[in-house]
């Protein structure tokens, strides 16, 4: 249960810095969707029906909170998740490297996947015309910082882990 709640804290610090943080500063303009980080972190080093139902939620959410058709951040991180937790069978996930190429691919899946269900449900071209370099942006801002993000949430769950330990077993040395 307080893994469950660190994750819940940490889909809504992500959507908070999402969307009160990065939309403001300049430098961060061009800065990848934050929750593709939680999302791999979830395939990556979560249960899989633990991950599963954390990633629709914090879908779900970014969906309540933004200005795209509803349902868009929802299957884009479903879809994801699935993608990751798959590509895990067949990568090196420990690696720095390979966690780094991984979360640039993921922001180039999330542009796909964002232009494929616009194409279905709206008359028009499938990427506007920035889309193509803000991938690229995104991609090179993911190959820098995405690999430190989950390592970020990583030794936040063993920090949760060790404090959850030491309230179960308190030291006796209060006696």
């Amino acid at each position: 249960m307080t893994l469950a709640i660190y994750h819940l804290a940490a889909a809504l610090a992500v959507i908070v810095v999402q969307t009160t943080v990065i939309c403001h500063v300049p430098l961060l303009a061009r800065f990848y969707d934050p929750a593709l980080v939680v999302v791999a972190y979830l395939a990556l080093f979560m249960p899989f029906w633990h991950g599963l139902g954390m990633a629709i939620l914090l879908g779900a959410g970014v969906d309540q909170l933004s200005a795209a058709p509803f349902g868009l951040y929802f299957f884009a991180y479903l879809w994801l998740f699935l993608l990751v937790r798959w590509s895990a069978l067949y990568l090196h996930v420990k690696s720095v490297f390979v966690l780094s190429l991984l979360m640039a691919a993921m922001v180039v899946g999330e542009h796909l996947l964002f232009g494929v269900l616009t194409a279905l449900s709206a008359s028009g071209s499938i990427f506007g015309h920035q889309t193509p370099n803000h991938a690229f942006h995104q991609s090179l801002w993911a190959l820098g910082t995405g690999a430190a993000g989950i390592r970020l949430l990583l030794r936040g769950r063993s920090a949760v882990q060790s404090w959850r330990l030491q309230q179960q077993h308190p030291s006796n040395g209060h006696a």
